[in-house]
Order: C-alpha cells, then sequence, then structure tokens
C-alpha cells in the first residue's frame, strides 16, 4: 500500500532495477565515447585566393585545394583524400577529421575537369599554383591538433608554375 517500487517484488525487484539502470547508464557511457572516438582528428579551413593573370575564377577556372602528409616536391605526390574545389575568389573550404600533423597545402588554378583526367594524380604542366609557407623557400607544414580547427590564408598569383 502506497510503498511504491519495494510493494510488488520488494528488494529482489529493486536489485533488478539498479542493475537495468546501470546497464543503460554504461551503454549511454560508451555511446559518447565511440562519439568522440568517430570525431578524432582535426580540421584545415582555408580561405584562398588567386591573384593572377591567368583569368577568373569561376567554375571552369577554378582553385583545386589539395593537402598532402608531406611536401608535395614533384607531380607524383599524392593528396590525403579528395580535393577540395573553390569556384569563388576568397572563398573558404574546410579539410575535416584530419588525422596527420603537420599537413602541407597546395592550391592550384586550373579547370577540374583536368584533375578528373589526370585521376587527381599530378596537376598540368603550367599550371599557377602556390603552396603554404613558399615565401619562406619550402613549403611549410601546418600543425593540426586532435579536435582543433586550424585557419590559414593562402594567396598565390601565376610566377609560380607546376614545370
Amino acid at each position: 500500500k502506497g510503498r511504491g517500487f519495494l510493494a510488488s517484488g520488494g528488494v529482489e525487484e529493486m536489485v533488478i532495477g539498479q542493475r537495468i539502470v546501470g546497464v543503460g547508464l554504461l551503454s549511454i557511457v560508451l555511446m559518447s565515447g565511440m562519439d568522440v572516438a568517430a570525431q578524432s582528428g582535426g580540421a584545415l579551413q582555408v580561405t584562398v585566393e588567386y591573384t593572377g593573370a591567368d583569368g577568373e575564377v569561376s567554375a571552369t577556372n577554378a582553385i583545386v585545394v589539395m593537402i598532402f602528409s608531406d611536401p608535395p616536391t614533384d607531380e607524383t605526390a599524392l593528396p590525403m583524400g579528395f580535393p577540395l574545389i573553390v569556384q569563388e575568389n576568397g572563398a573558404t573550404v574546410t579539410f575535416e577529421n584530419i588525422a596527420v600533423s603537420p599537413v602541407y597545402l597546395l592550391a592550384a588554378l586550373m579547370d577540374p575537369e583536368d584533375l578528373l583526367a589526370s585521376a587527381g594524380v599530378g596537376l598540368p604542366s603550367g599550371t599557377p599554383m602556390g603552396l603554404h609557407g613558399m615565401l619562406t623557400g619550402a613549403p611549410v607544414g601546418i600543425a593540426i591538433g586532435d579536435g582543433d580547427t586550424v585557419e590559414v590564408a593562402l594567396q598565390f598569383d601565376d610566377l609560380v608554375r607546376m614545370p
């Protein structure tokens, strides 16, 4: 009569109820841990601008932005994942879930169809390009910590071209 949880089954039902609540709480804790693991890595937010004379940035004369795990020293360097395409000068793109640090950033002005035709390997000869840190004489890696979002601006012109 009015004793609530203990009224019908006593201590045994209370223990079973506590176990169910405990298993439920454990499940929530484990699932939230899985969410954190799935979101591991950092992000790189890149604002890119082309200032050269090879035309306006557009859908057919776009800026292709790529990241690499090693400095891209020649046309055989393979980017990490898919390149991102910028169709408007000064636009920003974001690479997410980057688990490698540092990364190296390259942007090139080209028709994205040319990139598809080359299967993403190598830029066409004569392509205007810019590398993050190139003004220092060599590409500079960008450190990205787990869970961090790093913002970078890359401006390039047509003075440096793919050989």
